[in-house]
């Protein structure tokens, strides 16, 4: 899935683990107190249960969300 961002969002649970490459732009990401920068070519591994991850653009960001085969992104857990 590719992920274009200018103003905050969170990331969608998916039950499943998923991998995140930035591919440009750089951003803050908030997951219950831990904070990370990431910026171009971060490769990020969220595992199935956690928290929601809040995305904070800098500037426009794009980002490539990997996810298991079988996986129904409609149908992902927000919560």
């Amino acid at each position: 899935t590719r992920l274009e961002a200018r103003e905050e969002v969170i990331l969608r649970k998916t039950g499943a683990l998923q991998i995140a490459i930035v591919l440009k732009g750089s951003a803050t990401l908030r997951c219950g107190q831990q904070v990370l920068e990431v910026k171009q070519a971060d490769e990020l591994f969220f595992p199935y249960a956690i928290e929601p991850v809040v995305l904070i653009p800098h500037e426009p960001i794009t980002m490539v969300l990997c996810n298991p085969g079988g996986v129904n992104m409609e149908a992902g857990d927000n919560r």
